[in-house]
């Protein structure tokens, strides 16, 4: 379901790009994606609990709050956004190793 709604969000940012006079198809893709990916992160699956079941609701609560001052501040909040994904991207990365010479 995921997949599906990334695919409609898609073709309508592309449809949009190449022909946004074709309201009609671009609006209604990107209504679908909207709606399958709210039914994806609310539905739990048969092997898996629902998407936002895992989600640290601090880092949920830090992205709001910079996307709210981005809108007051964006010379506050974009940097502090870019930031915090920036030093969560630094700690998921794993550390490499210099060769060993033998």
């Amino acid at each position: 379901m995921g997949l599906a709604a990334a695919g409609c969000l898609i073709g309508a940012a592309t449809v949009y790009a190449i022909r946004p006079e074709l309201e009609l198809w671009w609006a209604g893709a990107m209504r679908v994606g909207i709606v399958m990916g709210a039914l994806w992160l609310a539905l739990p699956s048969r092997d898996r609990p629902a998407a936002w079941a895992a989600w640290d609701w601090k880092a949920v609560g830090f992205v709001l709050l910079c996307a709210l001052l981005s809108f007051r501040a964006p010379q506050i909040g974009l940097p502090l956004l870019a930031g915090w994904w920036f030093w969560r991207w630094l700690k998921a990365v794993p550390p490499t190793r210099l060769p060993t010479e033998r």
